[in-house]
């Protein structure tokens, strides 16, 4: 639009030149144009052409000059606007970052809280190893599992859950199916709550895995897949089966049996 505008005008510049040159010219021969009454209407008409074109041209301009101010004050606009947003996105994102750091600290205070309830009971306990301990806990759980191993899990469960896995691992057995876990990811992993009357304990576990069925003859997926990592939430209970109170031993953690697995 921008180019035309500026073509009509060169196109207008150039036949006010053109008017000019002849006009001028006529006008320098007086006895041409008196002999030739013609003339003098065409050279009446050609001033009065100029004079249009003139006024048109000036015209456009102060049109431009009004339309270019507009534009300022639109773009002035625009970018008032524009602070304004970026201003509410930072006040938003120092929000959502003051929200999420509430929520940090009351994790922390909560898991500083559930680890004094717990030393109260046990003396010897230290929350960094525990949670330690339970990292490796799921490796160990996850590869008896995958083997369909439910004497390997006997060790590491209460009597009521190890019923409970040793039916679902001799389900998939005669089915001749697997359950395929891998823990690719642990995002966090921290004390979520205590019970001092059954003494147990409760972890929340956050983490990306693999999770699939699969048939062992075909090796065809029943559900899930292989190719892509989920993100899920446990709450894995533990009770202590040794009551020992104050004398640190070397299978400390050990004698914590899993009691529950919860997933939200």
């Amino acid at each position: 639009m921008i180019n035309i505008r500026k073509k009509l005008i060169l196109i207008n510049s150039i036949i006010i030149l053109i008017l000019c040159i002849c006009n001028i010219t006529l006008a320098t021969d007086n006895e041409y144009i008196e002999n030739n009454k013609n003339l003098k209407i065409i050279s009446i008409i050609l001033i009065i052409i100029i004079i249009l074109i003139a006024f048109n041209i000036i015209k456009y301009f102060y049109k431009n000059r009004n339309n270019f101010k507009c534009k300022e004050d639109y773009n002035g606009h625009i970018t008032k606007n524009r602070k304004n947003k970026n201003v509410n996105n930072n006040v938003n994102n120092n929000m959502i970052k003051q929200k999420f750091q509430k929520m940090f600290e009351g994790s922390k205070a909560l898991e500083r809280q559930i680890e004094t309830e717990v030393m109260q009971i046990y003396k010897t306990f230290n929350k960094e190893e525990f949670i330690d301990w339970v990292k490796a806990f799921i490796i160990k759980f996850k590869d008896f599992w995958i083997l369909n191993n439910h004497e390997g899990l006997k060790n590491l469960e209460t009597e009521n859950l190890y019923k409970n896995h040793k039916l679902k691992l001799e389900e998939f057995k005669s089915k001749n199916i697997n359950n395929f876990i891998d823990v690719t990811f642990i995002k966090y992993c921290s004390l979520y709550e205590f019970d001092a009357n059954t003494k147990r304990l409760t972890v929340k576990l956050n983490c990306k895995m693999i999770d699939y069925l699969f048939d062992n003859n075909t090796k065809k997926n029943i559900n899930g897949n292989k190719n892509n990592q989920v993100e899920k939430i446990y709450y894995l209970s533990f009770d202590k089966q040794n009551d020992n109170l104050s004398q640190k031993t070397k299978d400390e953690y050990n004698s914590w049996k899993l009691s529950d697995v919860r997933l939200q």
